[in-house]
């Protein structure tokens, strides 16, 4: 049974990735704002959804390790699993000015964690304090939307609005039943091996939740349309990190052990690393080699651990 509701939730990703996109481009090209921007946002939130899901349930049951675990684990999967598939089939890296405000909020994110995370906990204040971060890199997110929109040409296409709600929604719907089915049905197989609850969340569960990420990126890369794709694995990230992660421990406070966590902030940040090095000093195709031999190094040494 858990193998048929695995496939089922890589068929609703399949398709609810196809629609997904479909919406993100109307509504991007109705409301004039950049792609990337509007996936960077409104997509990359819509993609959290199942590490939202994930989190908030396992801080309600007095587990959030398993939801720290998880989503720090999804950004490791995001960048360096889902990205390098995404730059070995030969996406390419914006390098626009608000591009570069994603990935620099990427990069101080781990670090910021890491040093909240030393004691091994995130305390309600460190967690608003996450939160105080996400907040203003949102804010200044909102605003290159603006800009962006004044200096935009309509696309003179016609774009029903009702068709792009039924596209987002409808697509997001299935988006977030895949990332739930495989994050509901893997993890009892990593659990007959007696695999911790953080390095359950951090592997398994991190990839079932990352999905609709997977989802909208192959389906980005056949359309062409690279900054929905990776604006959406950026803006997955930051979200994951600066808003998922303080808003479950804001439920219960985690205890965690740090090197385990001090493991997964340092993939994250590689990772992030290796996609903001310039076209001009690494190709597309070797970043995408790089990652996913992170991604690799990254398995084995979690479940190692």
């Amino acid at each position: 049974m858990d193998v048929l509701l695995l496939l089922a939730g890589v068929l609703c990703a399949a398709l609810g990735g196809e629609i997904f996109v479909r919406g993100v481009l109307s509504i991007a090209s109705t409301l004039r704002i950049a792609p990337g921007i509007v996936a960077a946002t409104l997509a990359a939130f819509a993609t959290s959804a199942p590490e939202l899901a994930v989190s908030v349930t396992s801080a309600l049951d007095q587990h959030s390790a398993l939801g720290v675990g998880d989503a720090l684990g999804s950004n490791v999967a995001n960048i360096a699993l889902v990205g390098g598939l995404a730059l070995l089939l030969g996406s390419t890296v914006s390098h626009h000015a608000s591009s570069k405000r994603y990935l620099t909020t990427a990069l101080y994110a781990p670090i910021i964690t890491a040093g909240f995370l030393y004691d091994g906990e995130l305390s309600r204040l460190e967690s608003t304090i996450l939160l105080s971060v996400f907040l203003v890199w949102l804010v200044l997110t909102v605003r290159d939307a603006r800009q962006d929109r004044s200096t935009l040409e309509p696309s003179g296409q016609s774009n029903s609005t009702w068709r792009t709600i039924f596209n987002l929604l409808s697509g997001l719907a299935l988006l977030i039943t895949a990332g739930l089915l495989v994050a509901a049905h893997a993890p009892p197989l990593a659990r007959w091996f007696g695999i911790s609850e953080f390095v359950i969340g951090a592997t398994v569960v991190a990839v079932g939740t990352s999905m609709p990420e997977i989802a909208v990126v192959i389906v980005s890369r056949l359309k062409r349309t690279d900054d929905v794709g990776l604006g959406t694995l950026i803006g997955s990230n930051i979200f994951n990190g600066l808003a998922i992660v303080p808003i479950a421990s804001l439920i219960t406070p985690p205890q965690l052990t740090f090197t385990p966590v001090l493991v997964e902030l340092l993939f994250g940040l590689l990772s992030v690393l290796i996609i903001a090095v310039p076209p001009a000093r690494l190709q597309s195709r070797t970043k995408g080699i790089y990652l996913l031999a992170l991604y690799v190094a990254h398995v084995v040494l979690v479940t190692s651990s």
